[in-house]
């Protein structure tokens, strides 16, 4: 990963990472437990949560909002959360972490709490 190391995530002196890497990391849909799934199948060889594994660089999940959904079990409209990944070259954790600090101080993030919507904050779980 020497290639991604330099090439895409590349050290910076000044910002620590020359560049972010920000990705979804899969599409929020319900997944049913009462659902049959496909058999075993061959692993695929790559996606993108296995970059920071194999690269050593930090990659950090944000909830950045939800999406409505009609659910089969309540029936009625339930939410799931929106994350996005952020990864910056490696050895810049802590610039991520001031990163992340800093949107949530600008109102760009918020908290999660359990239980609670993390848009409006109120209370999912009866």
């Amino acid at each position: 990963m020497d290639w991604f190391n330099t090439r895409v995530l590349a050290h910076d002196a000044e910002s620590c990472s020359n560049n972010l890497l920000v990705y979804v990391p899969r599409t929020p849909e319900p997944v049913y437990r009462d659902t049959y799934k496909t058999g075993p199948q061959i692993p695929k060889a790559f996606s993108t949560g296995r970059i920071s594994v194999m690269s050593e660089t930090p990659d950090m999940v944000v909830p950045i909002g939800q999406v409505a959904y009609y659910s089969l079990i309540t029936s009625h409209t339930e939410y799931l959360p929106v994350t996005v990944d952020l990864m910056a070259a490696k050895g810049c954790d802590g610039m991520l972490f001031s990163l992340i600090q800093d949107l949530y101080e600008a109102g760009v993030l918020g908290i999660s709490q359990t239980g609670r919507s993390h848009v409006t904050g109120e209370e999912v779980l009866f």
